[in-house]
């Protein structure tokens, strides 16, 4: 998969891209990124902000931040709903109402 993300990645094959990115389990995604790092020496959500656009790269930077470290991403997305004046309800509602207990004393963990 390493070598198929550098081609896709020195190609701008976003279709190839989304597909392997896509398709793959969280872990098999954390695999793929720590591997690149090894070969590459590069982060590979820093080459992929590079040849995509401003919602692509959210996406791309969302994924491999889930599968990097899954507590932390909703800490990260709690964070920001609360943030500033008001609350954006929508993301709270998600991740609050989704996970098990054992999962959000996990995320209160990273979150304090």
């Amino acid at each position: 998969d390493v070598s198929d993300m550098k081609i896709f990645i020195a190609d701008k094959s976003i279709k190839k891209i989304v597909y392997l990115v896509t398709g793959r389990s969280l872990a098999h995604l954390n695999r793929l990124q720590e591997k690149y790092y090894q070969t590459e020496r590069k982060e590979l959500y820093s080459e992929l902000e590079k040849i995509t656009s401003h919602h692509m790269k959210d996406g791309f930077v969302s994924l491999l931040s889930v599968s990097s470290n899954f507590y932390y991403y909703c800490a990260y997305e709690l964070y920001n709903a609360m943030e500033g004046a008001g609350t954006d309800e929508g993301p709270v509602t998600r991740i609050i109402a989704t996970r098990a207990d054992k999962d959000l004393g996990n995320i209160k963990k990273v979150f304090f």
